[in-house]
């Protein structure tokens, strides 16, 4: 399971368990670009996972300077990017539909 795929398993439920009331909709990435980076940042872990053998902590800091560079490929600051993560955290109907998205994109053709 790929670092992204971990935070945001472990922070859906989180969020979406707090509070009833609905969020006003800060400035976050809309879903065909979120679409875009996840499956970009999960093709990096993919990456990453076999240079390292699955042992993420021996490449932590190429790994944190590979993300901010994809972050910065797609014009997107850290900040907008934990805005959007939280935003759909909170709507998990939306984020699924957005994972389910990234996982076609992903699957190669038959």
């Amino acid at each position: 399971m790929t670092v992204v795929s971990v935070f945001l398993l472990a922070v859906v439920p989180f969020f979406s368990s707090c509070g009833s009331e609905p969020l006003p909709k800060p400035p976050v990435l809309e879903e065909a670009r979120f679409v875009d980076f996840l499956a970009d940042a999960y093709l990096l872990e993919g990456f990453y996972a076999l240079e390292s053998h699955y042992r993420f902590d021996t490449l932590q800091p190429e790994m944190i300077a590979s993300y901010d560079s994809l972050l910065a490929q797609y014009g997107i600051t850290r900040e907008v990017f934990d805005t959007t993560v939280s935003w759909y955290a909170h709507h998990p109907d939306i984020f699924a539909r957005v994972q389910d998205s990234v996982m076609v994109r992903l699957t190669p053709e038959e």
